[in-house]
């Protein structure tokens, strides 16, 4: 897979990656996997229900490690030290399809924690880019609820929104428009062409994306790459 040579830094690579199943240690969910992407790529990683979605976005993001095979981050393997997994975690940000919020805190200190936690900036300043985050996704009258209290459909927007606080440079998302109406549907979609572009506001620069769908239908678009997990496989679509 990726034949070409990549105009940009390679930001993910697996080479010859076996992927496990997070619920079931034992179970392989794909096989050989070669695989690489490029500072500047926007991916649409397809396939149906068991084919594996979840957990190949939790090995790419270093979450749930590979049972076979090597997988570099940002030229670099798996970081060894706590400093080093930090490093990543603020350059690479993971999106949840259920938004994964801490639900004993409101949606401003689930956005907040990241920044706090790495130590990035005042009090003030943190709170500064929180409200910036919250108008960009339309979160303000959420702001002060508990996660819990947000349909689902927010709560995976507030997902979003705390991966970006870190101004990450290759962002992973997790089916964004499973389940949503055709409102939520359409700013997700705008939202992400936005973010590869570099035209959302409270991000500094274009994000490279890696999207996870059942239909790779609506987010197929020029310059974007589609590949299927079938048969224990990621095949490439051959590019238009």
């Amino acid at each position: 897979m990726n034949d070409e040579p990549a105009t940009g830094q390679v930001l993910l690579q697996m080479d010859d990656v076996e992927v496990g199943c997070f619920h079931d240690p034992h179970r392989v969910v794909l096989r050989h996997v070669h695989w690489r992407v490029s500072e500047g790529d926007f991916w649409i990683v397809a396939g149906f229900q068991g084919s594996g979605r979840t957990d190949f976005l939790l090995t790419a993001a270093g979450l749930l490690p590979a049972r076979a095979g090597r997988i570099q981050w940002f030229g670099q393997p798996a970081p060894q030290t706590e400093s080093a997994r930090l490093t990543l975690r603020r350059r690479l940000g993971l999106v949840f399809e259920d938004g994964r919020l801490l639900s004993e805190l409101t949606v401003f200190e689930n956005l907040a924690l990241p920044l706090a936690y790495h130590g990035i900036g005042s009090d003030a300043e943190i709170a500064r880019a929180v409200a910036n985050m919250l108008d960009a996704t339309e979160l303000r009258p959420w702001a002060h609820r508990r996660s819990t209290a947000l349909p689902r459909a927010w709560q995976r927007r507030a997902g979003l929104a705390r991966a970006l606080m870190l101004q990450p440079r290759l962002l992973l998302v997790d089916c964004p428009l499973q389940g949503l109406d055709r409102r939520h549907a359409g700013w997700w979609l705008a939202a992400l062409e936005a973010l590869h572009a570099g035209r959302f506001p409270g991000l500094q620069h274009p994000l490279t994306l890696v999207v996870t769908a059942e239909d790779p239908a609506p987010w197929r678009s020029p310059g974007r790459t589609v590949a299927w997990l079938e048969q224990q496989q990621l095949k490439q679509e051959p590019n238009p």
